[in-house]
């Protein structure tokens, strides 16, 4: 049987531009009101595009008409087709990711992308129109059509194009976004101010280098700074976990912590007692392959209800312990897990520290780089932040190498300094120092500007 459907030819673009106009499309509204109608999937020559633009026209049924908005929430329409629908490849999804991150991160000029696009749109519609015309079926809506062609493609200046003030303003406010300091003061500075509202981050350490440690850190200080964190742990127990952070917060040395002395205790508790208003903080320990994703949704949404406020911070140790069931590739599964820890960063807003095994070294002194971490080409993909920690001077020192920053600069070293490990701390400086060295002094709540706080800061 000879099917009557229509035969759709590609459009003749170069794959760039394919991929430039997709990524328009999918994270531009206005562009999607004035493209997308005239597009059509098979229009598209390579199927990663044809998959997130099918992903869009899904995403924008759900939303009244509108265009996603978003090229994360596409990628992420993907990965559920990915997951209910055979149709679809891991290859598939990483593709998708892999086309709009790449567009992501070198947008084509809009009008350049207007002006290769637009004309051949034209042609198409005029063609098709024609032919209507010629086999006299509906002539109303095929004159119609041909009466609007000139209007395809029409830019405004909702794109962004003339109203250069506005759109500058419109750039700051989506970098102007909240930052979490990390544990290490010149590495936050390097980080301009830490990890970013909405982001993921992850740090890489070989055994006994500091992976835990960091990630303790990192909690004291979010906790610091009044946000609530949840600790995920499939390594060290929940008492292990409330040690390292009682001792960061406290200066008291983390052995003495666990053993748990009356004076000890009451030494804690007196250091303690200093700090501003702490956020709260929820430790729980995930058996190793087993724990999945929607177990960690469960667990912030049963700890969000226990504590009637939200989670700020979520600190995974570590996600390469997750599990993805039915899935027999190591590979295939870090690839979702870390993509799924993303897309609860980037939906919930929140923020998201994991450490993450290296598979060696890429130096010959050691350091650990992107592509040293065990399925790097997945994690890496998916992380907003990852920075190492490499050991120097027989383990005395820390060296911190920015191996990706999404929002920043990349591929620069930091230190290297001595370590607080004794102290459960992976600088000199405490997690209030951490949390408040890198702002205006000026800014400062009057209860950090006592003598022995800045003392400690140098001054």
């Amino acid at each position: 049987m000879v099917s009557d459907a229509p035969i759709v030819i590609p459009l003749p673009l170069e794959q760039r531009v394919v991929e430039q106009l997709v990524y328009y499309c999918v994270h531009n509204r206005d562009v999607w009101a004035r493209l997308a109608p005239h597009i059509t999937a098979g229009m598209l020559p390579h199927r990663p595009a044809q998959l997130a633009f099918d992903a869009a026209l899904a995403l924008s049924k759900e939303i009244g008409g509108r265009g996603p908005g978003d090229w994360q929430a596409v990628v992420q329409g993907v990965r559920w087709r990915y997951d209910n629908d055979r149709d679809i490849s891991f290859e598939d999804l990483l593709a998708v990711a892999d086309l709009l991150d790449r567009a992501h991160q070198d947008p084509m000029p809009i009008d350049t992308l207007v002006a290769l696009v637009v004309p051949l749109l034209q042609e198409r519609k005029r063609h098709a129109a024609l032919d209507k015309l010629i086999t006299g079926v509906d002539t109303d809506k095929a004159a119609a059509e041909l009466a609007s062609i000139g209007s395809i493609g029409v830019v405004s200046h909702d794109l962004g194009i003339v109203d250069f003030a506005r759109d500058l303003e419109q750039i700051a406010s989506e970098l102007a976004v909240r930052r979490l300091p990390t544990p290490v003061i010149p590495l936050t500075s390097a980080l301009d101010g830490g990890l970013a509202e909405g982001n993921f981050g992850i740090v890489s350490a070989f055994p006994g280098g500091g992976k835990s440690m960091y990630l303790s850190n990192q909690a004291a200080v979010a906790l610091v700074l009044g946000y609530n964190v949840l600790a995920v742990s499939g390594e060290l127990t929940r008492e292990h976990w409330l040690a390292r952070v009682f001792a960061a917060l406290s200066g008291v040395p983390e052995k003495l912590v666990r053993a748990g002395s009356p004076q000890t205790r009451a030494k804690v508790r007196t250091e303690l007692a200093k700090l501003p208003k702490c956020g709260r903080f929820a430790v729980t320990r995930f058996e190793a392959r087993v724990f999945t994703l929607a177990d960690l949704r469960m667990q912030v949404e049963r700890t969000e209800q226990e504590l009637g406020a939200k989670i700020h911070v979520i600190v995974v140790d570590y996600p390469d312990l997750f599990s993805v069931h039915g899935e027999p590739s190591e590979y295939k599964a870090m690839g979702v897990v870390y993509h799924g820890l993303r897309e609860i960063a980037v939906v919930d807003k929140r923020w998201i520290w994991g450490a993450s095994q290296p598979k060696g070294a890429e130096t010959e002194d050691g350091t650990i780089f992107a592509g040293g971490l065990a399925d790097s080409q997945n994690k890496i993909r998916a992380v907003d932040l990852m920075a190492s920690v490499n050991k120097r001077a027989g383990g005395k020192e820390l060296l911190y190498h920015v191996g990706k920053n999404r929002l920043g600069e990349d591929q620069a070293n930091v230190g290297p300094y001595a370590h607080g490990f004794a102290l459960g701390r992976m600088s000199s400086a405490s997690p209030l120092a951490a949390a408040f060295a890198t702002g205006d002094v000026n800014t400062w709540p009057a209860e950090f500007a006592h003598e022995a706080f800045m003392m400690e800061l140098g001054a």
